[in-house]
């Protein structure tokens, strides 16, 4: 494959490009991360660039230079992790540059894994990144010349920051102490009780209720006529019953007058016709070809083999893919969830190991099974 193929490829997140690039660059990146970093963490960066190369490989300007970004991106990986520990880079010596067992396997997995996880993982080591320029390169990380010795620890900065704001806060607890201790002024609560004042009946209002005179602007004589008056159209219900002499009220109709003559009963209608529901097609079955695969992995390093299915007859849905026995060495991609009749979809198979061995692909509907060898070269 050429670099521009590899490119489109892993950015599609197809893992034969992921499988090349894996081939061409891991073995060189795993012993740049191995000369600055631990055999455990420079794996977790190697892993870490090829989930970057997933998510942000789209913005490179020129597929040419595949390996320069590869390299650019694991560089900045490392120096993040040395800034965080405090180490200066370069003292550390060169290890093996032999892979991880397994490490090419694990990469392809998580590159290729479509899940909501899968996808939200990607996602956030792609963030953590930082930024890239305009021809799609990481901007460097630049290490400090004189960092501080790794075992040396920062407990008097963390000790004055913390002073610091513990002041700060005892110094905002005591303002608003301060602030809600005066409370109401016990003269403002007598003021406002003595704003409502009796009325001549007998009622409260505030001095400031809009239309009623004041107590002491009216007579004594009028008050009482005014009482007098209330307490008479109290007891009549003036207000309530007809005066002798006013015209009797009509008659209202009796329920039986102003009850609406029945409708007439609507039309019998004719029943709607009978509908006739469509026939759902036959279901198909599937057929497979080869009916098993050899997959041959030079030293760990992924292989692949395709195997063809169709729908025959009509229809498949629910197809699926699994293998008899769970394999971590096993990844099978590009299953779709359904064929129409006649169609044909290609699975693809990619295998790895250290060892040599056998496994069961189950292809459903139908339980189809195809068997797959692993060779494991040197």
């Amino acid at each position: 494959m050429q670099e521009h193929e590899v490119v489109a490829a892993i950015v599609a997140g197809d893992p034969s490009g992921l499988t090349e690039a894996l081939d061409r660059y891991a073995e060189s990146l795993f012993a740049g991360c191995q000369s600055l970093l631990p055999e455990a963490e420079a794996a977790e960066v190697v892993t870490d660039t090829f989930i970057i190369a997933r998510e942000k490989l789209a913005g490179l300007r020129d597929p040419a230079r595949l390996g320069a970004w590869l390299e650019a991106v694991a560089r900045n990986e490392c120096h993040r992790r040395l800034i965080a520990g405090g180490e200066t880079p370069g003292d550390r010596a060169a290890g093996a540059a032999a892979l991880p067992e397994g490490l090419t396997g694990r990469i392809l997995k998580v590159c290729t894994d479509e899940t909501a996880t899968g996808r939200a993982d990607r996602a956030t080591v792609a963030h953590l990144a930082g930024q890239f320029g305009h021809d799609g390169f990481p901007k460097p990380v630049s290490v400090p010349r004189q960092l501080r010795p790794a075992g040396r620890r920062r407990t008097p900065r963390l000790l004055i920051v913390a002073g610091t704001i513990a002041a700060a806060i005892a110094l905002v607890a005591a303002v608003v102490v301060i602030a809600g201790s005066g409370g109401s002024h016990p003269g403002q609560t007598a003021t406002a009780a003595d704003a409502t004042s009796p009325l001549a009946d007998g009622g409260t209002t505030t001095s400031g209720a809009p239309g009623v005179e004041p107590t002491a602007s009216v007579p004594a004589s009028t008050r009482a006529a005014r009482t007098a008056t209330r307490k008479s159209s109290s007891r009549h219900g003036s207000s309530s019953q007809p005066k002798q002499g006013d015209p009797t009220p009509s008659a209202k109709p009796t329920p039986a007058q102003s009850a609406p003559a029945q409708p007439p009963a609507p039309p019998a209608s004719s029943p709607p016709p009978a509908t006739t529901k469509p026939t759902a097609p036959a279901a198909g079955v599937l057929q497979v070809s080869p009916g098993s695969i050899t997959i041959v992995s030079p030293n760990d390093r992924p292989g692949q083999a395709s195997i063809m299915v169709t729908a025959s007859g009509g229809p498949v849905s629910g197809l699926s893919a699994s293998v008899s026995e769970p394999n971590d060495h096993i990844l099978i991609t590009s299953v779709p969830g359904s064929l129409g009749s006649g169609q044909q979809a290609q699975l693809l198979v990619t295998a790895w190991g250290r060892n040599s061995f056998t496994a069961t692909i189950i292809l459903s509907p139908g339980d189809l099974t195809i068997t797959l060898s692993l060779k494991a070269t040197k």
